[in-house]
């Protein structure tokens, strides 16, 4: 490392910062933060909590939450809308002084097109031009956007192009060379595929001088796993991870006897009956639509119905019983009476497979069953299956519903929202790699 690098360490700031999953990987990968900034004062809470001072009492946090804007900054968390930031004169010439080196956060981009219509109406459309303007007034060495791989779809048919490109352009203009990548966190030591698009942005002059090479396509996690020497993608961390170990089973045993946020959710008897299955279909692979075959049919007498449940059900095993032990069908005549009684038009979770990694953990915590447990997983486990350490704790109310879904961003939100810690220590390692470089060469 730089002379330059050991007497301090590389500054990032994280705008929409969620509970910090970025910044935890950035900084294990070496960055020091500076500052933070998330509007939902349900994930700031996560965040304070974990990167700034642990919270004692509900009246601390509350007392922090009012504080001025500028109060906030000293204590590297601003919990407020970042459009107050980008327009606060005082809290940008603060940043600026710290020499920024690494600018990073996940604008959400929902239609939002430099070149197509937006809805006004959508401030939602509008976080992207403020990341943007970010960038522009505090001109960092590096930037990283990340975001779900639909950003790179056009929303309407009309537009000239993506969100992507249109950010990616905007970046150009502001003076950076950028390289769009699609990284799959299962590639990078996290058990789960969860795809997810970044732009990585670096100085021009840093860029030029260091011969770091871009293209317009997308980088692959995918297609670099099959070329081993992929020097020629500087922007595009190294695939390195151990895929026997990346299982739901091997993560599960992570989890210690009294961790953290692992309160398990209560069903009710036909809700667990449901779950188990769920269980017992996957063992004997027998299609989960069959439920919604059954409350589609009321006559079941039907010849054609009678062959099609005869179909759906040629794997199956008598007694038929779920992980747990429980028998749920002695025999098929049973088990067509429970399929009938717990029939439903509703879409049916899946059980997560034990051997496999995960699919991509959302925001809902009902959509997956716990592969052994009839019931839904925990904060907990859907933290771990994210890399998330297992000393993080996640603070506020565990989940929400209905309306306030659009509001409230409770610990299962937070999780699901977050990027991967092992995915964003990978990339921060990359980036780190070119700013110490950078340093050697003296470059701004």
């Amino acid at each position: 490392m730089s002379e330059v690098l050991k007497k301090r360490k590389p500054i990032v700031v994280d705008l929409f910062a969620g509970c910090g999953g970025l910044s935890l990987g950035l900084e294990q990968a070496g960055f020091d933060l500076a500052l933070a900034v998330e509007k939902s004062p349900m994930a700031a809470e996560t965040f304070y909590h974990n990167f700034i001072k642990k919270i004692k009492n509900s009246k601390e946090w509350e007392n922090y939450i009012n504080k001025p804007l500028l109060e906030q900054a000293e204590q590297k968390l601003v919990v407020d809308n970042i459009e107050k930031v980008v327009k606060s004169k005082d809290l940008i010439k603060k940043i600026k002084e710290q020499n920024v080196d690494l600018l990073v956060g996940g604008p959400p981009c929902q239609g939002f097109s430099l070149a197509g219509k937006r809805n006004p109406n959508d401030k939602r459309n509008q976080m992207p031009l403020y990341f943007l303007e970010m960038v522009r007034k505090i001109q960092p060495k590096a930037v990283i956007m990340e975001n779900v791989a639909g950003i790179n779809s056009k929303f309407k048919n009309e537009e000239k192009e993506t969100p992507l490109t249109a950010i990616k352009i905007s970046l150009q203009d502001l003076g950076y060379t950028v390289q769009p990548v699609l990284l799959n966190a299962y590639h990078y030591g996290v058990p789960q595929q969860r795809p997810r698009i970044m732009l990585i942005a670096i100085k021009n002059s840093i860029a030029k001088n260091l011969k770091i090479n871009t293209t317009d396509s997308i980088w692959k996690s995918e297609k670099a796993m099959q070329d081993e020497n992929y020097d020629y993608m500087p922007l595009m961390p190294k695939v390195e991870y151990n895929n026997k170990n990346l299982t739901v089973e091997d993560a599960f045993k992570k989890i210690k006897k009294n961790a953290l946020n692992n309160n398990c959710r209560n069903h009710s008897y036909e809700t667990t009956t449901r779950f188990r299955l769920y269980q017992y279909f996957q063992k004997c692979n027998i299609p989960f639509k069959i439920l919604n075959f059954f409350a589609e049919n009321k006559n079941l007498k039907n010849i054609s119905c009678n062959e099609q449940i005869n179909i759906m059900l040629a794997n199956a095993s008598y007694p038929a019983i779920s992980p747990d032990g429980t028998i749920l069908a002695k025999d098929k005549k049973e088990l067509v009476a429970l399929l009938i009684k717990l029939s439903t038009k509703k879409h049916s979770q899946r059980p997560l497979k034990p051997d496999s990694p995960s699919p991509t953990i959302v925001t809902i915590p009902d959509d997956y069953v716990h592969p052994y447990l009839p019931r839904t997983l925990t904060v907990r486990e859907m933290a771990t299956l994210q890399s998330f350490p297992q000393d993080f704790e996640f603070r506020s109310k565990e989940t929400t519903g209905g309306t306030k879904r659009k509001e409230e961003v409770p610990q299962y939100t937070q999780v699901g929202n977050a990027v991967p810690p092992k995915l964003a220590k990978k990339v921060g390692e990359t980036v780190l790699k070119i700013l110490v470089e950078a340093e050697n060469y003296n470059l701004k």
